[in-house]
């Protein structure tokens, strides 16, 4: 591309391409691109098109558990991306399974593909997370039962002042 600048003059400028699928995971990794790994799955769309075999998918299939979610998993716990931006991650790549999983269901034979099961994709902060969920139900239960309790105590407060004048 050429930049003119008038007066001060032209200047060539030169854009490197980087074919990512061209590229494996480390590699992406290196270069902190962990937030372009869900398209991994991508090199496999034409592959499964042309070929939807068990074998391809079992490729697949071991693509995403090693390669992908671990790598997501990875970049998280060294900072290189956030849980927010794992959790949006690993929904695209929910997705992007969920489509290539579907298309060899249309061709029949997708009892040869295991399912993603929603704790496949599991980060260890997401049990925490869970937790928190949970404590925090069960104060919201245990909070409306000690409000329901203190409006009774104060019902049987003010029955116990009515008897004492009435004595």
């Amino acid at each position: 591309m050429i930049l003119d600048f008038g007066k001060q003059g032209s200047f060539e400028y030169k854009v490197e391409n980087y074919i990512y699928l061209n590229h494996d995971v480390i590699e992406l990794n290196q270069r902190k691109m962990g937030i372009l790994i869900p398209f991994q799955l991508l090199k496999f769309k034409e592959i499964i098109h042309k070929n939807p075999t068990r074998k391809n998918f079992e490729k697949l299939q071991r693509l995403l558990e090693n390669d992908i979610l671990k790598s997501i998993e990875a970049n998280v716990k060294v900072g290189n991306i956030t849980q927010e931006d794992a959790t949006q991650l690993l929904e695209l790549t929910r997705q992007l399974y969920k489509y290539l999983y579907d298309n060899y269901y249309e061709i029949g034979g997708c009892e040869d593909m295991k399912p993603l099961l929603d704790g496949a994709m599991e980060l260890p902060l997401d049990k925490y997370r869970i937790r928190i969920d949970e404590l925090e139900g069960k104060l919201a239960s245990e909070k409306e039962r000690a409000d329901k309790m203190s409006v009774e105590a104060e019902r049987l407060r003010k029955e116990l002042e009515e008897l004492k004048k009435n004595k």
